[in-house]
């Protein structure tokens, strides 16, 4: 199940629920190369939602890299562990 939750300051997280979050999240992290930076964190998270599953933070990616092209990688990659 994928929800959109949209912070009044802070932009867009993804949410996927996922009782395997754990390697989810692992999969996903090793799948995208940042730098040491990322953009996906666990759940349940205090500041995020309280089930297990990830959160894909679009809001901490560069601007320039919102382009349909990068989103639908990002989709297929997920698709690729769900």
């Amino acid at each position: 199940m994928i929800i959109l939750y949209i912070k009044k300051k802070g932009g867009t997280n993804v949410i996927l629920a996922s009782d395997n979050h754990h390697e989810l999240y692992k999969n996903l992290k090793g799948e995208f190369d940042l730098g040491g930076r990322t953009f996906i964190t666990k759940c349940p998270n205090y500041n995020r939602v309280k089930e297990k599953g990830i959160a894909i933070e679009i809001k901490n990616l560069d601007t320039k890299s919102l382009k349909k092209e990068n989103l639908d990688e990002i989709i297929r990659i997920v698709q690729k562990y769900q």
